[in-house]
């Protein structure tokens, strides 16, 4: 039976080297190009690739124009998941036609999405559209842990600028070209942890893309390279994986709707 297994959170909280020390320490859930088991669809976006990241149509996403996405949409809109990302940031969808025809050609396809896009997926009807017999799984990884957030009302902080606070000194310490997204995307970072109730697992997780805990070569332009990441970085890593192979795990949270 295909699975497909949905991965969101805010802005650096770390999806990218998760998936990249994921493919490095367990291959077989690499793309089936490079020789592993893993499919992965494709969205579109409404910005232009970044050539100096070696992007292009198709790799790893598909550039259009917000018109000519929106226009797309509108001639079915049972086959695509559409949505704007950040506020205006830009536009994005996912075509659920092609995606079912990749899970007709793996067992497994692994998708990172944005927040909302990722909520709508996992809703009953457009589960249907990919077919009755695919399970899905659906992962939010969170900067900070329930108890973390509940230990903050607590004390009477501001929930939403304390979690904007914390992501702009992540992003600030990444190593990103384009400083002038990091407020906006900081500011979103408690909206999207709005919806991570309805994620099946929630995984928290303090080492942000900003962290040498991944251990990932020559991330943010040193050195490390580790074996294997260390510290909550190596937690994320391992509970990842066991969902992945058992569709459990009890180091996971599940939180209730009225959390944020």
């Amino acid at each position: 039976m295909s699975r497909i297994v949905v991965y969101s959170g805010p802005s650096c909280v770390g999806k990218g080297p998760l998936r990249a020390v994921l493919e490095e320490c367990f291959p077989q859930y690499r793309p089936i190009a490079k020789g592993g088991i893993v499919g992965k669809p494709i969205l579109y976006v409404s910005r232009e690739p970044r050539l100096d990241k070696g992007e292009s149509e198709g790799n790893p996403y598909y550039f259009r124009t917000v018109i000519e996405i929106q226009d797309m949409v509108d001639e079915d809109r049972a086959r695509y998941i559409a949505g704007w990302i950040r506020g205006n940031e830009q536009f994005q969808a996912l075509d659920l036609l092609k995606t079912r025809e990749l899970l007709q050609q793996t067992q497994l396809v692994l998708l990172e999405i944005y927040g909302t896009l990722g909520a709508q997926l996992v809703e009953p009807h457009h589960i249907e559209y990919l077919g009755k017999d695919i399970q899905t799984m659906s992962i939010f990884i969170s900067p900070l842990s329930a108890d973390e957030l509940n230990k903050l009302k607590a004390r009477g902080a501001d929930l939403s600028s304390s979690i904007e606070r914390l992501m702009l000194r992540k992003l600030e310490r990444r190593d990103d070209k384009k400083p002038e997204q990091w407020p906006n995307r900081a500011s979103w970072a408690y909206k999207e942890m709005k919806h991570a109730h309805k994620y099946a697992h929630v995984i928290p997780n303090h080492d942000g893309e900003d962290s040498d805990n991944w251990g990932l070569p020559h991330h943010r332009g040193d050195n490390w390279g580790l074996a294997y990441p260390i510290g909550d970085a190596k937690k994320t890593l391992e509970i990842f994986v066991e969902l992945l192979e058992t569709g459990k795990s009890d180091l996971t949270e599940h939180w209730p709707g009225g959390l944020l």
